[in-house]
């Protein structure tokens, strides 16, 4: 009898711990979100305040296969004083308490219009914003591609807008209860061009050199089956002559801006960002110029460097363009 009054107490005992992890797990995500994506015009686009929510929030977006036309959102609990448009927007775990929606906005100013990262967090009832160092565009072309890149469990944003004469990118982090930017190419492109050296050598020869870190390579164009008739030619800068560098009349070979991959009729693809990972990183690949001649790429590996807390070159290499 006693076995069975102390088993009985026991079960009421687990029974009561188990209904109380179940209510504190509905109280933390109570404030989930819903996007309907709309496709008309001037018809009621509603991003609500995460603090003003109770339950679930009803976020009504214009569709994005209607990029580049303007739709206007109140988004002054941002701090924005008139109303703005929404370009782009993806969902992920940015804070650490589940989904979380990331939207790229454009305050429509003719000066000085950069565009905005906001993070909405509706299960922790909190926003976050921060100023990207790129001229907002109609989000034709740009991407926010989340993933995460550190290995903590949370995604990073990188955000990358219409390609122009480079491809301007950010990264940001969720730290300390703000959105830090991790990498701007704009403020320094150390990880990209400017980290590199490049010179022509006899022989058909090019070699690259890595400035701050330890990369050193040199490969001969004819394995990259130029013939020496071409690389003598107008069409590669005249960089050689009789088979030596052409430092007087010939055009030195340049590592250019990170790009688009390819063009269609006016619309920009790439991929760089959409595979990253912890484990994978962000290969870029730079194009390698010879007078009007895109001959190869140097491709840089970036990763996380977890006791600088920044991205770093993990490996560098040479590749020839496949026509």
């Amino acid at each position: 009898m006693i076995c069975i009054l102390t088993l009985a107490v026991l079960l009421q005992f687990v029974g009561c711990n188990n209904s109380d992890s179940s209510a504190v797990q509905k109280e933390v995500n109570k404030n989930s979100f819903t996007i309907h994506e709309i496709s008309e015009r001037d018809n009621g686009y509603i991003v609500p305040d995460p603090k003003s929510v109770n339950g679930e929030a009803n976020v009504i977006l214009h569709s994005r296969e209607k990029a580049g036309e303007e739709t206007n959102y109140d988004l002054s609990f941002l701090g924005f004083k008139n109303e703005v448009f929404i370009t782009n927007y993806e969902v992920g775990n940015i804070t650490g308490s589940g989904k979380n929606l990331v939207l790229a906005i454009n305050e429509g100013k003719k000066d000085n219009n950069y565009e905005y990262i906001a993070v909405l967090d509706y299960n922790q009832k909190e926003s976050y914003l921060i100023q990207t160092d790129m001229v907002a565009c109609d989000g034709k072309d740009e991407q926010i591609n989340l993933c995460d890149i550190t290995g903590d469990g949370q995604d990073e944003i990188i955000y990358s807008n219409e390609p122009n004469r480079s491809l301007i990118w950010n990264m940001y982090t969720y730290d300390q209860n703000e959105l830090k930017k991790m990498y701007s190419n704009v403020q320094s492109a150390e990880l990209e061009r400017d980290g590199f050296d490049i010179e022509l050598i006899d022989d058909y020869k090019i070699k690259v050199k890595g400035r701050d870190f330890s990369y050193d390579e040199t490969i001969s164009l004819l394995d990259w089956d130029y013939k020496e008739s071409e690389l003598e030619s107008e069409k590669f800068g005249y960089a050689y002559k009789n088979g030596k560098v052409n430092l007087k009349e010939g055009i030195p070979a340049e590592i250019k801006f990170l790009m688009a991959e390819k063009w269609e009729q006016g619309y920009a693809e790439y991929d760089y960002f959409k595979k990253a990972s912890k484990e994978n990183g962000i290969v870029l690949p730079l194009r390698i110029v010879l007078g009007e001649k895109e001959i190869g790429n140097l491709l840089v590996d970036l990763k996380y460097n977890a006791k600088t807390k920044e991205m770093e070159i993990s490996r560098t290499w040479l590749q020839k363009i496949e026509e």
